[in-house]
Order: structure tokens, then C-alpha cells, then sequence
């Protein structure tokens, strides 16, 4: 491993992160799945409750960093859960609200223990958790950078 090249390092960094966020992303996946909903449900949910329970599709998609199809997909999973309603929007007729239903709070409130992530995370000091936060931020500033000179998503216009 010393020998690597620049390259090479990059490369093995880039895998162990996304190991990590891959494993991240699966002990989360198991602990929802007992509420019978997925992560990215949740973190539609967790939108919605962030901005006052109510977001036209863009918005989330730009929250998430989805396709307005993928949330689209999203959205009516969860308004088939009674987890959210759609309700017209008076001044512009293309567009739809999000609204988070009462059974979607209570179903929101259910999904905030996040005992996995606890458990993952408390193994770093507050220090360790501000350089990853910095670190991370970083990287996706500059990823977001990178995506957009190559074609702009949906999620990023």
C-alpha cells in the first residue's frame, strides 16, 4: 500500500468511502425496515418536517440530489402509505405541493431515533465528527462542481 500512486490512493480513498457510506446506508436500511419504509422515503419525510411539512417535487429533488422522477416515484409510494398528499398549487398549475399527512409526522417522528447512525457515529470524538463534516462538505462541493460541468442534473439547475 505505501507504493500506490497518487492515482492509486485517490482510488483506494474513494472506495473505502463508499464501503463505508454503502455500509452506512444498509444498517439504516435494516433498522427502517420495521417501520416498512426506506431511507429514501424517510429522507423525504425528514424534508418535509425541515420546511414546515409542505415542498413542490423540485425542491426535494434538489434536497436530495434525486431526479424529479425518482422523487416523483418517492412520492407516490408514500401517498399510497398515506404518508403525504398532493395538493394543487394556486399559482402555478404545473406544479403540485407535498404536503406531509398527520400518519406521515407520526411516521416521520418513528424514523428520527436513527439508533444505527448513533451507534456508527458515536465512535468519533465531536472533534473527529467537525474534520468530517469539513472534509465531507468539502468533497461535495466540489463532486457538485465536477457534475455540473459535465451535465447538469435536474437536481442542480
Amino acid at each position: 500500500m505505501e507504493n500506490l500512486s497518487n492515482e492509486d490512493s485517490i482510488l483506494n480513498l474513494w472506495t473505502i468511502l463508499y464501503k463505508c457510506t454503502h455500509f452506512i446506508l444498509k444498517a439504516r436500511e435494516k433498522e427502517l425496515r420495521v417501520l416498512d419504509i426506506t431511507p429514501e422515503q424517510a429522507s423525504v419525510l425528514y424534508i418535509l418536517h425541515v420546511v414546515g411539512g409542505r415542498s413542490t417535487r423540485s425542491e426535494i429533488a434538489k434536497y436530495t440530489c434525486r431526479e424529479i422522477a425518482t422523487i416523483s416515484g418517492l412520492i407516490k409510494n408514500l401517498e399510497k402509505k398515506r404518508l403525504v398528499r398532493l395538493e394543487e398549487n394556486r399559482n402555478d398549475k404545473r406544479t403540485k405541493y407535498v404536503i406531509i399527512t398527520e400518519d406521515g409526522a407520526t411516521k416521520y417522528e418513528a424514523t428520527a431515533i436513527r439508533g444505527s447512525l448513533h451507534s456508527i457515529f458515536d465512535d468519533l470524538t465531536t472533534s473527529e465528527r467537525e474534520i468530517l463534516e469539513t472534509i465531507v462538505k468539502k468533497l461535495y462541493k466540489k463532486a457538485t462542481a465536477v457534475l455540473t460541468d459535465m451535465y447538469k442534473p435536474t437536481y442542480l439547475r
